[in-house]
């Protein structure tokens, strides 16, 4: 019982990393996506 209860908060830090890094990668495609329509828009003005 207690290996498994010892194993639990390490799996839910590598869940939490998981997370953070996939929101990171989302912002940054976010952030990317925004910058490219901006350069559109002002291409076509």
């Amino acid at each position: 019982m207690t290996t498994s209860r010892g194993s639990l908060p390490k799996m839910r830090i590598f869940h939490l990393k998981v997370a953070t890094r996939i929101g990171f990668v989302a912002k940054i495609e976010r952030f990317s996506l925004q910058s490219g329509d901006e350069i559109e828009s002002s291409r076509q003005n």
